[in-house]
């Protein structure tokens, strides 16, 4: 996700072994920032399946 949606994604074992198979996003932005964020992720993730 780094580079094909320019978003650092941590992984969920930082937190924990129960944390294994999850990320974790940090939401502390302005909205139009998560907005343009979510699309960015999303396209990247859809890009992921073609």
């Amino acid at each position: 996700m780094e580079k094909e949606a320019k978003l650092w994604l941590d992984m969920g074992t930082m937190f924990g072994p129960e944390g294994a198979g999850f990320v974790r996003v940090n939401l502390a932005s302005p909205k139009a920032v998560i907005e343009d964020a979510c699309g960015r992720l999303e396209r990247a993730v859809t890009a992921l399946g073609e």
